[in-house]
Parts: structure tokens; sequence; C-alpha cells
């Protein structure tokens, strides 16, 4: 489950990252390129709400409990807030949602060592 959480993260930050270099993708076959930059937005916003959505599977498995959840619900902030800027400003998008994976991150050791 954090795998899947920790690539649905990596995934939208790098769909972001595409869109912020899509004039210089001009040679590249990126999702941007492929399928415009307002698609690829979505598909960033998608990955970061999937992730959200699935951060609160270990709660309710109760793998882990309250200090996960306290910590992670201030990475799924910074996802979500990622998200909607992934269309209008792709480099804040994709740089937040890198300080969102150190709170995850945070949040999965959390989870893990007072479980």
């Amino acid at each position: 489950i954090l795998a899947l959480l920790a690539f649905m993260a990596t995934a939208g930050r790098e769909v972001s990252k595409d869109i912020e270099d899509v004039e210089g993708d001009v040679d590249r076959v990126t999702l941007p390129r492929r399928l415009g930059v307002p698609k690829a937005a979505r598909v960033a916003t998608a990955l970061f709400l999937a992730g959200v959505l699935l951060s609160f599977v270990p709660v309710v498995l109760g793998l882990f409990g309250w200090a996960y959840l306290a910590i992670v619900l201030s990475a799924d902030g910074i996802f979500i807030y990622s998200g909607l800027y992934s269309a209008r400003n792709p480099g804040r998008a994709q740089r937040t949602a890198k300080y969102g994976m150190i709170v995850a991150l945070v949040a999965f050791l959390a989870g893990g060592l007072l479980a």
C-alpha cells in the first residue's frame, strides 16, 4: 500500500514536471505533448487525488494509527494543492509535491514506529 502511495505521488509529480518542460520537449514523447497540457494536468491531479484517497487505507486496515493519520493529512493537503496547480503553475506543483513526499515519508515512519 505504501509503495502504491509513493508511486501515485511520484507519478503526479513527474507529469507536472513534464508539463513544466513541455516547450523544451519538442523531440520527446511525453504525456503533455501527446495529450496536451490540460489533459496531462488532469492526469497529474487524478494521480495526486488517488494517492490522497489511498492514504486512508492503512488506517482503515488497522496497520497505522493516529500518528500516521495526523501527519498524512498534512501531506494530503499538500498533494491536493499540487494537483490544483498542476495546469496553472506546474513548476510550483512539482516543487510543492516534493515537500508533500517528505511529509508523507515522515508519516510512513511514524506509522511504522508507533503502530
